[in-house]
């Protein structure tokens, strides 16, 4: 009896649509990917592993429903690989900068009294709402040396969808010997 009410109504409630709904979530979104993966499902060729038979073909009630709800989501999936196609492009086009601290190694905990100091100083000095925006933790401003004892700051900044990054690179003696401030990973002269 209740394997007749799970197959009659309720079951069938469950999928209704669940292979569009997992593309909705997926950043490689692509037109009726609900109608191939529970095609991928039924057939066996899905790759989540082992599923018997019964469970594969209870995933056949679905296809119908995602063919109508990847067809309602049609245009939004198109828009996604535009803009997705048109990202890859720009960043063809305009690769970011090259990071300054490749070969670096992270250096967490204690900073060198200099370079906190130094390091309050800078902050001082950027715009308001950088200043505001900072957030003061390991990730976001971290310390690196590199082979020859030498540090650098790395200071990250999210302000709206502008991403700031300053690096500040010292000498053997913690002496500040350049910054470079990039925006959305290009370099600002």
């Amino acid at each position: 009896m209740l394997k007749r009410i799970l197959l009659s109504g309720i079951l069938p409630a469950f999928l209704c649509g669940c292979g569009t709904m997992s593309n909705c979530t997926d950043d490689g979104r692509k037109p009726y990917a609900g109608v191939v993966a529970d095609w991928s499902i039924v057939t066996g060729t899905s790759g989540h592993g082992w599923m018997p038979l019964p469970c594969r073909l209870l995933f056949i009630l679905d296809v119908p429903l995602s063919v109508v709800f990847d067809t309602l989501i049609l245009p939004q999936d198109l828009y996604h690989q535009h803009q997705a196609k048109a990202y890859q492009e720009s960043l063809r086009l305009n690769p970011p900068d090259p990071d300054p601290l490749v070969g670096w190694k992270s250096k967490p905990g204690v900073r060198p009294k200099a370079i906190t100091e130094d390091y309050q100083n800078y902050i001082g000095t950027l715009p308001p709402n950088q200043r505001k925006a900072l957030i003061e933790n390991e990730y976001l401003v971290q310390l690196f040396e590199d082979s020859s004892g030498a540090h650098a700051l790395q200071i990250k900044i999210l302000v709206y969808r502008t991403s700031w990054k300053h690096v500040l690179i010292y000498d053997q003696s913690d002496t500040r010997v350049k910054v470079l401030k990039y925006r959305n990973d290009h370099l600002v002269p």
